[in-house]
């Protein structure tokens, strides 16, 4: 898959471009962390930030990719883990690399980034908490973009029900996310 391709997917949200994306960037990522005292724990949970960070910008209506993918997705890495190393008051050793250049980020964008993940962290917590069927429903209309239809049919429902059960759901979603003190102080 060229990276156009693979680019082109990640936007579409195939699992199979995850799986790519995760396949071309670990060995870049896992050589950073690495050089900088990481464990492949690290690298592996900084992956998979990076790729939850890649599919956020890349669903940006305006997102327009200027470099590589395997950059993009260094540079995001990079970022990340300089953040992880400040946070717990220890220096970026090694960020020379031949293979890759950097896409400068400001100190501000990086702290919005963080500020950013810590909400999503939240959403994601409450979303967990949900039952079955709503937590079905809102990933599927939401983050895959599934049709009504389409999940009226896994769900077992009509689509004026999942219509009606989508709108109750989100309005307890939206009312537990708000109401924790962790997504507020952001």
């Amino acid at each position: 898959m060229t990276e156009d391709q693979l680019f082109d997917s990640l936007c579409q949200g195939e699992n199979e471009a995850f799986e790519e994306a995760y396949k071309k960037g670990f060995p870049l990522v896992y050589k950073l962390v690495r050089a900088n005292n990481g464990t492949t724990r690290d690298a592996q949970d900084l992956m998979q930030d990076t790729l939850f960070a890649l599919v956020k910008n890349v669903r940006k209506p305006n997102f327009k990719l200027s470099c590589k993918l395997s950059t993009y997705i260094f540079s995001i890495a990079r970022n990340l883990w300089l953040m992880k190393l400040r946070q717990s008051g220890r220096e970026l050793l090694n960020i020379d690399s031949d293979e890759q250049e950097f896409i400068i980020i400001d100190d501000n964008e990086i702290e919005e980034k963080q500020q950013q993940e810590e909400k999503y962290n939240v959403m994601a917590e409450v979303l967990s908490e949900m039952g079955e069927k709503c937590r079905k429903i809102i990933m599927e209309f939401y983050y895959k973009k599934t049709s009504l239809e389409n999940i009226a049919h896994m769900v077992g429902l009509t689509t004026q029900s999942v219509k009606v059960t989508k709108h109750r759901c989100m309005k307890d979603y939206k009312e537990k996310v708000i109401s924790r003190d962790s997504f507020n102080t952001q």
